[in-house]
């Protein structure tokens, strides 16, 4: 027998054995990735996924901010905003050391029981129902003390504690219109099952609604923010993908669990190039039996898939043996506090910084190497013609954000710019000179959808590897740290696994094609296996 001979038959026995070890899996794999872009087409059906910015209305400050804060005793805080429940209009106080969120009327001064479930529930009602349809008897109890009692009487109000038209409105507590479907809430601070790691913002309200779908809409009240939905029909999916793809059946190993998938990955890869030598030194045969018609199909359907065979293995080896051997950096959100007593807001005079056709829509506070500015944050009237989908636009319309002195109400010249760059500079602890700061309003292949957080802004400094930074300058969170060998992986990822390189035609041509190549995979190992058992039949017979 020839050396050449011999290696081909030997090859042959090892492409057999391991395809034995490999079959299942990677059909497990095929199936659910096939299965993977109908989960993110068959979402539950929400209104929308954005609200646009209000304009505030000056007139209904009443209170300075500095004479909330002293009545409500709070003596430093993290952020301030503008925010509407219903009609009426709020400070939102985040507190800082993750204390939450706490609501005080511009018009009254007291503080909103419970303030920060309200408006999680206005925010979900309207994530899923559409525009605000709060209570109609809520809303002219607010604007019309004359029916106050009456109205009170069908809200279930607490009486002693609505002495006029303006407690009425904050005592309410959002009871009927839109959020009589409510079922429960509950304020999440860490990650689990069904809010996975994936998602990435925290803290987030969960949100249930009576309906047959149980829907629930989780959302982030300080920045109005849809962070996720979940119906019966998706958890199904999700535990669908999560046994079969991600394998969360081996959760109990810990690490381990990757390093099995690894193994595993590198064996299929390995195994495709065993076949591709089989296919490439041997001939096709004439279908004279049934076993050779199943040799010849295999050969076929093989020879088409392998190509994505080797590009779905490797990415996904790369993938699970990069989380295996590297610690994630977490999303960090940015702990700087402002004392009460050093915030001197003067509306009036702040706004004199904006130009002509541009409307006030929200306040922030920014502290950029020890002095205090105040985001100042506005609207044009121009329409961005963005469906409201980040999954679909994979973009929002740049943020129009003015930095203003807290000191001496003087305009910051790139103010945002400058943040962004004094932020990156706070997490990456780094005296390495900065080469490129760059506002980010599309997800790309370097930041993807995965990061969830837009716009935000890229830091790139003059390091070895190219350490770049994304920061979310509205929060002060870190959305991304990476790195060139973090890239590497990333692209492998997005472009060979998750088919990116079909971006140029859509999410419904990229989808088609991870559909595809999935279900080659599929018939590839099923004529494989019909092969395999023919063989052994023959052998037996």
């Amino acid at each position: 027998m020839s050396l050449r001979k011999y290696v081909r038959q030997r090859m042959m026995k090892w492409h057999r054995t391991v395809s034995l070890i490999t079959g299942i899996p990677v059909l497990l794999w095929a199936a659910s990735g096939f299965l993977h872009p109908l989960m993110t087409n068959v979402r539950p059906k929400v209104a929308q996924q954005t609200i646009n910015a209000s304009s505030v209305d000056t007139n209904q400050i009443v209170v300075p901010l500095s004479q909330a804060l002293l009545a409500n005793k709070i003596d430093s805080v993290k952020n301030v905003r503008f925010v509407h429940i219903n009609k009426h209009l709020f400070y939102q106080i985040e507190l800082p050391q993750q204390k939450g969120a706490q609501y005080i009327s511009t018009e009254s001064g007291k503080s909103l029981a419970n303030g920060d479930e309200i408006y999680a529930k206005q925010l979900a009602s309207i994530f899923l129902s559409g525009n605000a349809k709060s209570d109609a008897s809520v809303m002219e109890c607010c604007s019309n003390p004359v029916n106050r009692n009456t109205l009170l009487a069908s809200t279930n109000v607490d009486r002693t504690k609505s002495s006029d038209a303006k407690d009425c409105c904050e005592n309410i507590n959002m009871k009927g219109g839109a959020t009589a479907n409510i079922s429960g809430i509950q304020k999440l601070t860490s990650f689990n099952e069904e809010y996975k790691y994936i998602n990435r913002l925290l803290p987030v309200y969960k949100v249930n609604f009576k309906r047959d779908d149980n829907i629930r809409i989780y959302v982030e009240t300080t920045q109005d923010r849809f962070a996720f939905a979940m119906d019966k029909k998706r958890l199904v999916f999700d535990k669908i993908f999560s046994l079969l793809h991600n394998w969360s059946w081996l959760d109990g190993l810990g690490k381990g669990r990757l390093l099995v998938i690894s193994l595993i990955t590198a064996l299929a890869f390995f195994n495709t190039i065993l076949g591709l030598y089989v296919f490439f030194t041997t001939k096709a045969k004439k279908n004279g039996n049934g076993t050779s018609g199943a040799r010849n199909n295999h050969r076929f359907v093989s020879i088409v898939a392998a190509l994505f065979t080797l590009l779905f293995t490797f990415s996904g080896w790369y993938h699970a043996f990069n989380k295996m051997t590297t610690t994630a950096v977490a999303q960090t959100a940015n702990d700087a506090s402002f004392a009460a007593s050093e915030l001197k807001l003067d509306l009036n005079a702040a706004l004199q910084k904006l130009s002509s056709g541009e409307t006030f829509t929200n306040i922030g506070l920014a502290d950029i190497d020890g002095t205090i500015y105040w985001q100042l944050y506005a609207a044009r009237d121009k329409k961005n013609n963005l469906q409201g989908d980040l999954m679909k636009d994979q973009k929002v319309a740049a943020p129009l954000v003015k930095f203003v002195s807290n000191n001496n109400y003087e305009l910051a010249k790139d103010g945002e710019k400058l943040y962004a760059q004094h932020l990156a500079n706070m997490y990456s602890e780094s005296s390495s000179k900065i080469v490129a700061t760059e506002l980010v309003t599309k997800f790309t292949d370097e930041y993807g959808f995965i990061n969830k957080r837009l716009p935000v802004w890229k830091v790139q400094y003059e390091t070895g590897n190219h350490e770049k930074y994304y920061v979310e300058t509205s929060t002060g969170a870190l959305a991304l740290k990476i790195s060139d060998k973090d890239l590497a992986e990333g692209y492998s990822f997005a472009l060979l696994h998750k088919h990116h390189f079909m971006d140029f035609g859509g999410k419904m041509v990229r989808d088609i094609s991870t559909m595809f190549w999935a279900f080659m995979q599929i018939a590839m190992v099923v004529v494989g296996f019909v092969l395999y058992f023919k063989l052994r039949g023959k052998a037996h017979g």
